[in-house]
């Protein structure tokens, strides 16, 4: 990667200075064949790594962010979603508890965690999270979106029931009356969302 001013005055005329580049273009043929397999091994490991690392990053900043993905393959302990031709992971434990999922059926989770593995980035993503339900909510009322009711607590036993503690900044507005919408149309998204 170095080289001192007499070497370089020998092949080039450039009016090189120290600190400059020089750049000397070498003849791929001078390789040989052993050299240009281990170069191509080494180019393909990088772009891999960096593949990788763009994996990692653009899922790291979602984490706690519903995605949309579709269920391509079921497992006896969990499930792998294709979101963006990248494999996500729900497994057992962030399901939720009788759910029945079918390949091919989409899916909304919330991306729980990122993990730096060997092959490519494990993400986890769940279901059964209290901040899927949290999303949920953000998602189908407006009000708690734009931070005029805020929710204060969330208690789940996925599959089963939950609790949602909300309370309103504004004396207009009622906090419960907002989240549970005309009829319960709100609501009844989320509990749809959630199989009853």
């Amino acid at each position: 990667t170095q080289i001192d001013l007499e070497s370089v005055r020998k092949k080039t005329d450039e009016p090189l200075d120290i600190g400059d580049d020089f750049v000397e273009v070498v003849d791929l043929q001078s390789f040989g064949r052993r050299l240009i397999v281990t170069a191509k091994q080494n180019l393909n490991q990088r772009i891999k790594e960096v593949e990788k690392e763009i994996i990692y990053n653009e899922y790291s900043s979602t984490v706690g962010e519903i995605i949309v993905g579709e269920i391509y393959q079921i497992r006896k302990g969990e499930i792998l979603i294709n979101h963006n031709r990248n494999e996500l992971i729900l497994p057992k434990s962030e399901q939720i508890a009788r759910e029945r999922y079918r390949k091919g059926e989409t899916l909304r989770a919330i991306v729980k965690e990122v993990r730096k593995s060997t092959t490519s980035p494990m993400v986890v993503i769940s279901r059964a999270d209290p901040k899927f339900l949290t999303k949920l909510f953000e998602i189908e009322i407006p009000e708690i979106y734009d931070g005029i009711i805020e929710i204060k607590a969330v208690a789940r036993e996925a599959g089963e029931r939950s609790k949602v503690a909300v309370e309103s900044h504004d004396d207009r507005i009622d906090a419960v009356g907002a989240c549970v919408g005309m009829k319960g149309v709100r609501i009844h998204a989320i509990v749809r969302e959630l199989n009853n």
